[in-house]
């Protein structure tokens, strides 16, 4: 049985897909699940995730960069070098 808090309205909206990956941690999921469920102006830095997630900052930064190697999150400093 899942238990569930009354919800405020606010909701996610998270492709299915990236879910049923079997080549994408879980750890990772549940990161871009929690950058999904953020406000829309929210600039995300690591430590910031860090400050409101459990876990420390190498698995942090493990899941930002296997997200950003499945182009799942792409960085400024990506943008910058990207190929039009």
């Amino acid at each position: 049985m899942i238990l569930k808090k009354h919800q405020r309205n606010q909701f996610a909206l998270i492709d299915i897909d990236v879910l049923n990956r079997e080549d994408i941690s879980a750890k990772a999921k549940g990161v871009l699940t929690f950058l999904m469920a953020q406000h829309p102006d929210w600039k995300p830095t690591a430590e910031a995730i860090c400050k409101r997630m459990k876990d420390g900052p190498r698995a942090i930064h493990s899941a930002l960069q296997e997200l950003r190697e499945h182009v799942y999150i792409v960085t400024g400093k990506q943008i910058g070098r990207a190929h039009v």
